[in-house]
């Protein structure tokens, strides 16, 4: 990145707790995404930390500079994992 973090970006092949007995239930008027499959996208500063979005609560899109899938305003996006650490 820009700023000399990093973004990691994975994909699932089913919504992530899809198989738990409690689904998952975002907070702050967030709406739960349906899509058969998760992405999460993670941000790490240049120390190695950082945080984590999905697309649980936010829509997939192209990203055409870094030719990958990302997710879609990333920025506006809840955030879901906090705490993240890059070892």
């Amino acid at each position: 990145m820009p700023d000399g973090g990093e973004r990691i970006i994975m994909a699932i092949d089913r919504q992530l707790g899809s198989y738990e007995p409690q689904r998952w239930k975002l907070t702050g008027g967030a709406k739960l995404m349906d899509y058969p499959f998760t992405i999460i996208e993670l941000h790490f500063s240049k120390a190695g930390l950082g945080e984590g979005k999905a697309s649980l609560a936010t829509k997939v899109d192209a990203d055409k500079d870094a030719k990958t899938i990302a997710l879609e305003n990333y920025g506006g996006a809840p955030v879901l994992f906090m705490g993240v650490k890059k070892s």
